[in-house]
């Protein structure tokens, strides 16, 4: 699930929920966390909420660059098991 942010910084890109995946943590583990109660997406933070496969995130509208960091580390990971 992603975010299309609707405030500065990067008005107008995707984040992640609750606007990071912070450095070094497994996008699993930010989902949890997420899903604990992190999620608070309010009308005035975000234009758009949308899911999206690992094949169709829009890496390069990605508004920080730890998502991208994020996402490329974990899909990585994934491809060297």
């Amino acid at each position: 699930m992603l975010c299309w942010r609707a405030i500065s910084p990067a008005c107008g890109r995707w984040v992640p929920p609750g606007g990071y995946v912070d450095r070094g943590e497994e996008l699993r583990a930010a989902a949890a966390r997420v899903l604990e109660g992190v999620l608070q997406v309010s009308d005035d933070e975000s234009l758009e909420v949308g899911t999206f496969s690992a094949d169709t995130i829009p890496r390069a509208d990605l508004a920080f660059s730890s998502a991208r960091d994020a996402f490329r580390n974990d899909f990585a990971s994934r491809d060297s098991r």
